[in-house]
């Protein structure tokens, strides 16, 4: 299983990319640079990625490059559904207006393909070991599927994992979010992986506001959840905090699972939902 990096040679794409290299060697993965352009530009281009690949391939790492004429909503989803992927790494950029009133292209890449994508802040210079992931439990039961990914990545990373939910003043939340906790806890029990459990916050909103500054406070290095935007049209509050997540100004990269939109997971049912 590989690993792609997204690059249009900006400099938040090489930002990643350089990210994703020091990544992919702390795992011992592969790494595949993929460029999405239009045909007359294919040459210019790839010479620009054969450049990349000479300077950040060495005799233990191999970068590969790929590139694709076409765009990214089309023909970038049509190329990762037939791979076996990991992760996709992707820079991020500061929001236009008009991404602030609709979904920012991040999103909408994220919400075309079937992928897992590891979201790199321009904040995070240089690359940090992944000693700390914080995993939101939530009511929605799709949150879980979090879990699938971290214990792929646990395999490679040593790394502490911290689940956090919140206490809600409504007894019938609360019963859900102990069931999700019970369940969260027999997934990584049964892949012989150890959590903590941390509360903060009276709602979902709460934990939500509160997540990043809590991360900072205990020296999280990544932070994972679903991404629970694609479906439906009216959820614009989703769409304003993955954004803000993804972007956000203290070196912490975001990995966001796809919604597979399974209904059960690991032996545990999870369809449904508050």
């Amino acid at each position: 299983m590989k690993n792609l990096v997204l690059i249009d040679f900006t400099d938040e794409s090489i930002h990643a990319l350089e990210y994703a290299v020091a990544f992919s060697k702390s795992i011992k993965g592969k790494l595949e640079l993929i460029n999405v352009t239009k045909s007359l530009e294919f040459d210019q281009n790839f010479e620009k990625l054969e450049f990349i690949r000479s300077k950040y391939s060495s005799e233990d790492f191999y970068l590969e490059i790929k590139s694709i004429i076409g765009t990214l909503d089309h023909d970038l989803p049509i190329y990762i559904e037939d791979q076996k992927i990991g992760f996709v790494f992707c820079g991020t950029h500061n929001l236009k207006l008009q991404e602030y009133l609709f979904s920012s292209r991040a999103l909408k890449l994220m919400n075309h393909i079937e992928a897992n994508f590891l979201f790199i802040p321009t904040t995070l210079k240089t690359f940090r070991p992944i000693k700390h992931v914080l995993a939101p439990i939530l009511t929605n039961k799709h949150s879980l599927q979090k879990l699938e990914a971290l214990r792929y990545l646990r395999l490679m990373m040593d790394f502490k994992l911290s689940l956090i939910t919140y206490r809600s003043s409504n007894s019938d939340e609360n019963h859900v979010l102990n069931e999700q906790l019970i369940i969260a806890g027999k997934i990584l029990e049964k892949a012989n992986i150890n959590f903590e459990v941390d509360y903060i916050g009276r709602s979902e909103n709460e934990l939500k506001s509160m997540l990043i500054e809590h991360s900072v406070e205990n020296d999280v290095d990544m932070i994972s959840l679903v991404n629970l935007t694609k479906s439906g049209l009216i959820n614009l509050n989703s769409k304003a905090f993955m954004d803000a997540l993804i972007r956000n100004d203290y070196k912490i990269p975001i990995l966001a699972i796809q919604d597979r939109q399974v209904s059960s997971y690991s032996g545990h049912q999870i369809s449904g939902g508050v």
